[in-house]
């Protein structure tokens, strides 16, 4: 799906018969499954589950980046090497779970620093900032 620089063919540009394929039936599944999705999610547990994931979805796609690069820079600093070009051998594939928690690790202190901060948002105007009613 990704174009490669070089490559004479790209499946997104123009986007060929099997993408446009591939949209459609994505888009027909999510319908089918959108009642049975509205009626989990109307359970409490669900509900916060879904807030949680979507509260933090667009800080981590804003800032995986920044601590992918910070994970590299770690792993240069420590290593003294940013990894070869290797084939995925048996040591390769061990290596993977490091290679997803170092960054994840790195990154969530930049999404705690930088992410949105929760606002309380007061529920009736007769309260005051600390939430007493005023006389």
């Amino acid at each position: 799906m990704v174009g490669v620089p070089g490559d004479k063919w790209s499946n997104m540009a123009p986007p060929t018969f099997v993408i446009v394929a591939l949209l459609i039936f994505q888009i027909g599944l999510v319908e089918m499954l959108r009642p049975s999705m509205e009626r989990l999610l109307e359970q409490p547990g669900w509900r916060r589950v879904n807030h949680t994931i979507n509260r933090f979805a667009l800080p981590l796609f804003l800032f995986h980046t920044t601590g992918m690069a910070i994970a590299l820079g770690v792993s240069w600093w420590l290593f003294g090497t940013l990894g070869a070009q290797v084939p995925p051998d048996l040591k390769w594939w061990l290596e993977r779970p490091i290679a997803i928690v170092g960054p994840l690790l790195c990154t969530l202190p930049v999404i705690y620093l930088f992410g949105r901060r929760p606002v309380e948002q007061l529920q009736d105007k007769s309260r005051t900032r600390r939430g007493t009613l005023e006389p």
